[in-house]
């Protein structure tokens, strides 16, 4: 028997952000500015080692945001 689940990445993201905030949360001790620094530190290696992709990304989304909302601007003025 074999089962097969498919969860989207963002999801998967988000519910284990999720499960492991809440677990820093109720398991507060001493080594809990560890875990955030640490933490801190894997997520600024992951946007520094993308960094381009990043940029790049948020390039084309802000690009596509404004040429919308040039076009709406451009209809509105011209009727």
């Amino acid at each position: 028997m074999k089962i097969e689940i498919e969860i989207p990445d963002d999801e998967l993201k988000e519910m284990l952000t999720k499960v492991i905030s809440e677990r820093l949360y109720n398991d507060y001790s001493c080594d809990r500015n560890l875990y955030k620094r640490t933490i801190a530190e894997c997520v600024r290696g992951v946007i520094y080692k993308d960094k381009e992709a990043i940029v790049d990304r948020i390039v084309v989304q802000a690009s596509r945001e404004c040429r919308t909302k040039a076009i709406k601007k451009l209809l509105e003025e011209s009727k």
